[in-house]
């Protein structure tokens, strides 16, 4: 049988083939012989360089490099970087615990930390003496196949194999939108952007995995942002539209268009009318910038933007103990009160059912007119303020300012 790398003139490119070659879903079978013998001179400890990888098959298409791969990884020649030697795998992270130096190759554990994004290592408090670290062979491409079949570590290895990847993108999206979210947060869910993209992806599309991968990653951060990264909440849509308007706006900044002019282009240009592109501006300038949280405000300029914004994140713990506490010291306060006075405040404000009833719903169960209920709430109330049972509340008050 003869095999060779010939030159395809239809297609103007070089392939692996010879005489016995077959057709498989309309493109040739690659023959596992030559490409063995082609990458024989270049493996060593069932491992070849991405580098020698790409000097022998530079003649082939993306797709056929992905065939290629496949056959070597069934054959169990794996892509590194480089080629390392044995001693590199071994880290001796405590000489000082009288660990023997005579160990034998069984007495040597691979640890992996337990969690799914973390690098390789010993876990805090750890105390083994050696650690063997595993360079990750696999390319991006066998590591998706094996987490489509369902192998965690295939996960980890892929998450660490592509750190900088996902945190070049982040960095990023840090840079273009201010908001509260830690890098570490943004890393995870780029992480989980990854590991969808991988799910996902198909040699057959001809891509390489880290163009592919680019888009779930940025999308994963961006949509985490859109939703957590500040106090107020602007839906994806809305952050779509001022990111168009902003660009534009920026954009005839430079080219020196007066600011009055500015808001009609925009609305011509993005089919925007002119108080939805002031609103975009308004959003991006108050809202989506770096210090427009800690803008003074107010007369005397001692008071904060952010002052006045709720923030649904924070620990609502201490609310609620202070809550409970001040329905406690109500009820004792309600207890002082003539038994229909009592009542009748709690179902005026909804006490007990947090359903709060008119007054005329009122008069209708205890057989009164509307004019009498309210002449009990209002002695009702003006009991509550007296100065012996307002004290009893002060504290709150206090702890609410």
């Amino acid at each position: 049988m003869r095999s060779h790398v010939v030159y395809c003139k239809k297609r103007r490119r070089y392939r692996c083939g010879g005489q016995n070659d077959t057709i498989k879903g309309g493109r040739t079978a690659m023959n596992e012989e030559i490409i063995l013998g082609m990458v024989r001179p270049y493996v060593k400890d069932s491992a070849m360089t991405y580098d020698e990888f790409s000097r022998v098959f530079s003649m082939l298409s993306k797709k056929e490099q992905y065939i290629v791969t496949d056959i070597l990884y069934k054959n169990g020649i794996d892509l590194v970087d480089r080629h390392i030697e044995d001693s590199e795998l071994i880290l001796d992270i405590d000489s000082g615990d009288g660990a023997p130096d005579d160990l034998e190759d069984e007495d040597l554990e691979i640890l992996y930390d337990p969690s799914l994004f973390q690098d390789r290592g010993a876990p805090e408090g750890w105390n083994d003496s050696l650690i063997v670290y595993k360079e990750i062979r696999q390319s991006n491409e066998i590591l998706c196949s094996l987490i489509q079949q369902g192998d965690r570590q295939a996960v980890q290895d892929l998450c660490i194999k592509n750190k900088r990847l996902v945190d070049k993108y982040v960095s990023a999206y840090e840079k273009r939108y201010g908001n509260r979210l830690d890098f570490q947060d943004l890393e995870q869910v780029g992480f989980l952007g990854l590991i969808k993209a991988a799910q996902r992806f198909s040699i057959q599309q001809g891509t390489a995995f880290s163009t592919y991968a680019v888009f779930w990653i940025k999308q994963s951060i961006a949509r985490e942002i859109m939703d957590n990264g500040y106090a107020i909440r602007i839906p994806v849509h809305m952050m779509e539209r001022i990111n168009k308007v902003v660009a534009i706006h920026n954009r005839l900044a430079e080219e020196g268009a007066p600011p009055h002019e500015r808001v009609l282009r925009i609305a011509a240009e993005t089919g925007c009318s002119d108080d939805e592109v002031r609103e975009c501006l308004t959003l991006k300038a108050n809202i989506l910038g770096y210090t427009s949280l800690d803008v003074p405000i107010g007369e005397d300029g001692d008071t904060e933007l952010r002052d006045l914004i709720p923030d649904e994140a924070e620990d609502p713990v201490e609310g609620i103990v202070l809550d409970h506490a001040l329905r406690h010291e109500l009820e004792k306060i309600f207890a002082t009160l003539h038994p229909r006075e009592r009542d009748i405040l709690k179902l005026r404000f909804g006490w007990d059912d947090d359903h709060p009833m008119t007054l005329e719903e009122i008069g209708s169960e205890y057989h009164v007119t509307r004019e009498r209920i309210r002449q009990i709430e209002a002695k009702a109330i003006k009991k509550m303020q007296h100065p012996s049972r307002r004290r009893r509340l002060d504290d709150f008050w206090e702890d609410r300012s």
